[in-house]
């Protein structure tokens, strides 16, 4: 016979580590997905021929993008394999790569998309003039989720 009075079981708790996982998922993926969005899109004359318009995606105007989002599905496999110490060293490892990953997003911001800088990433010959930057800033928010969720991971992490 079962007790009337006897508590219900406990609900199951959600393990940090899942948890941090999961976070981790969520800003490889986001960081991914905004290194193959367009950034910046620029548009130029050489004074030869017609104006040229090119397409600058995260990939390129923010190379870093795709190899930080590699090194937190790493860190996916680290946060299991190790404990202690080591942890705490994957915990800092993964807040970087979130402040890392920020740093494009913030300069976009802040500064816009420098014409010598668009023309230098475009690979746009010496005699051409940048004659506008139209900035897409969908790309630059979706990294910033990423580098936060990035930063919460790395918190999380810690704690465990």
């Amino acid at each position: 016979m079962t007790d009337p009075v006897a508590p219900a079981p406990a609900a199951p708790r959600r393990r940090p580590a899942v948890v941090a996982a999961l976070l981790l998922g969520v800003a490889a993926l986001a960081l991914w997905a905004s290194s193959r969005m367009t950034w910046v899109t620029v548009s130029s004359s050489d004074g030869l021929g017609q104006d040229r318009t090119s397409t600058l995606d995260g990939g390129t105007w923010a190379a870093s993008l795709t190899p930080l989002a590699l090194v937190l599905v790493a860190a996916i496999a680290a946060s299991f394999a190790v404990r202690g110490w080591a942890l705490r060293i994957v915990a800092v490892a993964v807040a970087a790569v979130g402040i890392a990953a920020a740093v494009p997003a913030v300069g976009l911001f802040a500064g816009g998309a420098d014409p010598e800088d668009a023309a230098r990433i475009a690979e746009l010959p010496a005699r051409a003039t940048v004659t506008a930057t139209d900035i897409a800033y969908g790309p630059a928010v979706l990294a910033m989720v990423g580098a936060v969720a990035a930063l919460v991971a790395g918190v999380v992490l810690w704690r465990t």
